[in-house]
């Protein structure tokens, strides 16, 4: 698993995502760890602890444009609800799919999620391969 920070991140934000990545929660190192051991063979990058549009993502998995994001008790109040759907609608704005997941979920069967989010990975690549062949045939360009 690539543990990256783009470059021009504020001193401050690369400071907070380093914090990030040496404080994994449990959940954060069991999902990936499944995801590293899933991805071995397969196209596909995972990124942990990725700065995005000015948000750190728990794990980004770039050929699909997918972001994981492992959610404790702390995501249930009102407040950081509504900065979770905040988050999520810009990032949606920018062709990324969100997959929210409860810690508890991830702590109980890790494999199990790990096979899930590879299910996305592999459906959105298909559908962003789709829409650029699209785009290209529209635009009258041959590969």
């Amino acid at each position: 698993m690539k543990i990256t920070i783009p470059k021009g991140v504020s001193p401050t934000i690369r400071g907070f995502a380093q914090e990030l990545r040496a404080k994994q929660t449990p959940a954060e190192v069991k999902l990936g760890a499944a995801l590293s051991a899933a991805l071995v063979n397969l196209p596909y990058t995972l990124l942990a602890q990725h700065m995005i549009y000015g948000y750190i993502l728990d794990f980004w998995i770039p050929e699909s444009r997918l972001a994981i994001e492992l959610d404790g008790k702390h995501h249930a109040g009102p407040a950081q609800s509504r900065k979770d759907a905040a988050r999520d609608r810009m990032l949606r704005s920018q062709h990324i799919q969100v997959y929210r997941i409860p810690n508890e979920i991830v702590l109980d069967d890790a494999a199990r999620v790990a096979q899930r989010v590879i299910a996305m990975a592999d459906g959105r690549a298909r559908y962003l391969h789709r829409r650029a062949q699209e785009t290209r045939r529209r635009n009258g360009i041959r590969l």
